[in-house]
């Protein structure tokens, strides 16, 4: 890998580069944790917890649902004051909330703080990783930022317009938040391709198998993406599709460990030196 890099200064460069990285991957892997062990207390808080502490059944029955079509307000209001009066249900709400917020913030931490300017110092010493460099940069820090500043607005206008009945504003709060999520989603999307480019790169310098492997879950984690919007079969495609994800991240943290130390004990490669000037005759 370091073949084409010259100088001490940016082989150090360099390997300090792969080493935020790695830090930036376990950052992302145990925001995964958080999100998976937030999604499975919200699977049980929702099959389980409400129905039990609030006699309410996330699957209506059949009787109460043309009461849900004309008056969809009042079914709402019941529900939010029974849930609010079981503390054991708040409590749940808090926990899964907690974990949730706790997930996002180290995610964006190992993202923004560790993973995209270790991409920067790889691509500021050898071209070759330079357009992986940009992509991720784009679409990683813009995507996810223009994403959480949709959800923020987003979520407060809907509350808000809902709260006063405005029906114009929630429509026009729900198309922003959509639209905000779009955006976004698009820009994560270059990231991603980025993240492909910059593995496979790896891939080339090191002809380590698992730089490939990992590569190969990333882009199947893209494909399952887009098929998980389809109807039926979305939720076990997500599913499969999150945990692919999860196992590329664990593949590229190992990996970059094993780049690391390879890298620490290959001697830089010395600049050439100058030739003696011959004296004149």
């Amino acid at each position: 890998m370091l073949s084409v890099i010259h100088g001490r200064g940016q082989k150090e460069v360099f390997i300090e580069g792969l080493r935020l990285m790695r830090s930036g991957t376990l950052f992302i892997i145990i925001a995964s944790i958080l999100s998976f062990i937030a999604g499975v207390l919200l699977l049980f808080a929702l099959s389980w917890f409400i129905p039990r502490y609030t006699g309410i059944s996330i699957a209506p029955p059949i009787e109460i649902m043309p009461v849900a079509a004309n008056h969809p307000g009042r079914v709402l209001e019941d529900f939010l004051e029974r849930i609010l009066r079981s503390p054991r249900l708040l409590m749940m709400g808090l926990i899964i909330v907690i974990f949730l917020l706790a997930s996002a913030i180290l995610n964006l931490i190992g993202l923004w703080a560790r993973f995209i300017p270790g991409v920067r110092r790889l691509g500021s010493v050898n071209l070759e990783f330079s357009t992986a460099s940009t992509l991720i940069g784009v679409g990683y820090f813009w995507g996810y930022l223009i994403i959480l500043v949709a959800l923020i607005t987003g979520i407060s206008a809907l509350a808000y317009t809902i709260s006063t009945r405005n029906l114009f504003g929630v429509v026009a709060s729900a198309m922003g938040l959509l639209a905000g999520v779009l955006i976004g989603g698009l820009l994560v999307f270059i990231g991603n391709i980025g993240l492909i480019i910059l593995v496979y790169r790896l891939h080339e310098h090191e002809k380590n198998p698992l730089y490939l492997a990992s590569a190969v879950l990333f882009i199947v984690y893209i494909i399952a993406s887009f098929i998980s919007m389809a109807p039926y079969i979305g939720s076990f495609i997500s599913i499969i599709d999150s945990a692919l994800l999860f196992i590329a991240w664990i593949l590229l943290y190992i990996v970059l460990g094993e780049s690391i130390s390879r890298a620490g004990a290959t001697p830089s490669q010395p600049t050439p030196p100058t030739p003696p000037i011959p004296p004149p005759l």
